[in-house]
């Protein structure tokens, strides 16, 4: 009878929290404004395009930015944007279909490419850019380098008559091939 009880007891205790909680997620936080910030980052996080266990979900494979900062695309390239004047931004996003090829002896594309697109939303309307003003701000984009390998960073001048990808000034830096992204169009890297 003893246990009976003490199951009894644990049953509708469990049920007990259960009932209160209704749902709600709980999180180890030390203020309500910080749970309140967790909760609004777990709800902001893009869909995911399989469904697949855990919590972490990956960077948006298309991005608008309209201030200066460190923007991840689809975690295939991050853009740093300095500077970036109010009334301008760029739009970021993953592109991994085929393209011209590269240059015989360059290597390959180790990922997908990043395409920005640098615009003018102020005054209304919208207008692209083929590049963005270097009075109006700067960007430099990077990727990770896999150990033991050689990378450069190529730009694909989609705007251009005859699009080629050319190999743009690149800076090897603690596992990260970066260059400046000034201009509208494709980013890569390429590596050997």
């Amino acid at each position: 009878m003893n246990k009976t009880v003490r199951v009894l007891i644990a049953f509708i205790f469990v049920l007990g929290i259960v009932v209160v909680a209704k749902g709600n997620v709980a999180w180890a936080t030390s203020s309500p404004i910080e749970a309140q910030y967790v909760r609004a980052q777990v709800g902001s996080a893009p869909p995911m395009l399989y469904p697949e266990p855990g919590t972490v979900k990956p960077p948006a494979p298309v991005i608008t930015i309209t201030s200066s900062g460190v923007y991840s695309i689809g975690g295939i390239c991050s853009i740093t944007v300095k500077n970036l004047v109010n009334g301008f931004g760029v739009n970021g996003s993953l592109f991994y279909g085929k393209l011209k090829p590269l240059p015989k002896d360059a290597g390959q594309i180790l990922f997908g490419s990043c395409f920005l697109q640098y615009f003018k939303f102020l005054p209304p309307p919208n207008v692209e850019l083929d590049k963005l003003p270097s009075d109006k701000g700067s960007a430099d984009i990077c990727f990770a380098v896999p150990p033991g390998k050689q990378g450069k960073v190529y730009f694909y001048d989609v705007l251009s008559g005859n699009p080629v990808w050319t190999a743009l000034e690149t800076t090897l830096k603690n596992g990260f091939a970066c260059a400046a992204s000034n201009m509208s169009g494709g980013y890569a890297l390429v590596v050997k």
